[in-house]
């Protein structure tokens, strides 16, 4: 039997940032300074390839270019045979920074530009590889608060175009939720019994392929959609918050967040 084939893949390089969006959807504002060791990486994306393969695998964070290592993290993603693209997700404050060997190899920029942030000028011949997204607004992405109506946690998911198909490696867990790979370790439940509770660990035994399909295949909501707006947040304009009281304005029924559904 053949490799499942897979669409998205985040590799979260680090999940911090130098930013502050209010509507951050990955809660970077909240997280401490931390980096993936390359070492873990490649066999974390070891184990992975031998049983998936991704459209993309997309480094991002937070702010993946403050990854020290970033260079090191592309050629090990290159190399591991898990997906037929590479692309790093970036606000592009630190793409002036950027070696030869990184604009060499990853095969796409996706730059999301955000009101007032200043990006320097980058060179025409490297912005062939660039995708340049304007975002003036973010959608609302979150609650602090449990949602308990099982029907409306049931539709959100529903109607949302990122469970299943972003999926996300972070540390030695894999996630078919970009998302659910940040919620559990930054809003405090008692249902979000510990910050991987939404994952799968990754495992060189021959049990892990079953756990692995039978994870992906499960289409129930994870304990993240609980607390998530998915795709269906109401859009608000782009801001810089105070990251001391970041999350306090997620502190917010879901139904207050979401557009009807």
């Amino acid at each position: 039997m053949g490799k499942r084939q897979l669409n998205r893949c985040a590799i979260v390089a680090v999940k911090h940032c130098n930013l502050s969006c209010a509507g951050c959807n990955h809660l970077s504002p909240l997280f401490k300074e931390e980096f993936i060791e390359p070492i873990r990486y490649k066999q974390s994306v070891t184990i992975l390839a031998k049983h998936v393969e991704f459209n993309t695998l997309v480094l991002q964070g937070g702010e993946p270019l403050l990854h020290p290592k970033i260079d090191e993290l592309i050629r090990i993603s290159i190399g591991s045979g898990l997906a037929r693209k590479v692309h790093v997700l970036t606000n592009g404050t630190f793409l002036h920074k950027m070696t030869d060997q990184f604009w060499d190899e990853v095969d796409r920029v996706e730059l999301s530009a955000y009101p007032g942030v200043k990006v320097q000028e980058i060179p025409p011949e490297r912005m062939k590889k660039v995708k340049l997204s304007y975002l003036g607004t973010f959608n609302e992405s979150f609650s602090t608060q449990h949602t308990w109506d099982a029907d409306l946690v049931q539709k959100i998911k529903n109607k949302c175009n990122i469970f299943g198909r972003y999926c996300a490696l972070s540390r030695n867990y894999f996630y078919k939720c970009v998302i659910s790979s940040f919620i559990p370790s930054q809003v405090k439940h008692q249902v979000l019994t510990s910050e991987t509770v939404d994952g799968i660990m990754l495992e060189e035994n021959d049990e892990f392929e079953g756990k692995l399909l039978g994870y992906l295949d499960d289409k129930r909501p994870l304990k993240s959609c609980e607390f998530c707006t998915g795709t269906s947040g109401r859009s608000f304009p782009h801001t810089q918050a105070n990251k001391m009281d970041w999350l306090s304005r997620h502190d917010r029924p879901v139904g207050e967040m979401i557009r009807r559904l």
